[in-house]
């Protein structure tokens, strides 16, 4: 599995490429046998591949064998341990995100026409002008991913994507950072995103910001 690491506002992600089957990635995760359970109620072969890759990023970027468990909010997290998680995965990819004390929230969106099609169901009126371009789905893509990191981040109470979040303006680059209104919340959060021909990511910490 290919591995790449960023480090982001006191936290780390690592980003995994894989190729290898479920059998290979089951051999490399040292601590399988706290997950076997689990795994066995798994039947399609690619939720294995991803189930198993994200496991393994998790021991590799805590340097130790760490345990995911689920909340009720179906958020991960890691029993007895302070450490904050987020977990995504798009078809080889799979991506993962640690901070030592504050909520973290992680999403990596291999890049199709897809977002063209669902735009407005998760972008307002007024969001919908400023982000759509028939000719690029670049700002649509980003703008889908921050608000899967924002549900990550607070949960249920953001099921209403195009009127619970409202994406302020931002300039498009390779990467960059752009914010986000949660409108019932009112609070403002600071997100950034890496984009390249392959996929979208963005990536936020649950922390105050000053504007």
């Amino acid at each position: 599995m290919k591995i790449e690491s960023i480090t982001y506002r006191g936290g780390t992600i690592l980003i995994g490429q894989f190729d290898e089957d479920a059998e290979t990635l089951k051999s490399m995760l040292t601590n399988f046998k706290a997950y076997e359970a689990e795994f066995k109620q798994l039947t399609i072969t690619k939720r294995k591949q991803e189930y198993l890759a994200a496991r393994l990023l998790l021991n590799k970027v805590f340097g130790r064998e760490v345990v995911v468990y689920y909340d009720e909010n179906n958020k991960p997290y890691l029993q007895g341990a302070p450490e904050q998680i987020s977990i995504s995965h798009s078809k080889n990819y799979v991506a993962v995100m640690a901070h030592p004390t504050h909520a973290v929230g992680i999403d990596l969106e291999l890049r199709t026409d897809r977002v063209k099609r669902v735009y407005k169901r998760f972008l307002n009126l007024a969001e919908q002008q400023y982000l759509y371009d028939e000719n690029d789905n670049s700002y649509l893509e980003i703008a889908w991913s921050a608000k899967e990191v924002l549900y990550k981040i607070i949960g249920k109470a953001v099921f209403d994507f195009s009127n619970e979040l409202e994406i302020c303006p931002f300039q498009l680059s390779d990467s960059g950072m752009l914010h986000v209104l949660h409108v019932s919340g009112s609070r403002i959060y600071r997100l950034h995103y890496f984009q390249n021909e392959t996929y979208t990511l963005v990536v936020g910490v649950d922390k105050k910001i000053k504007l």
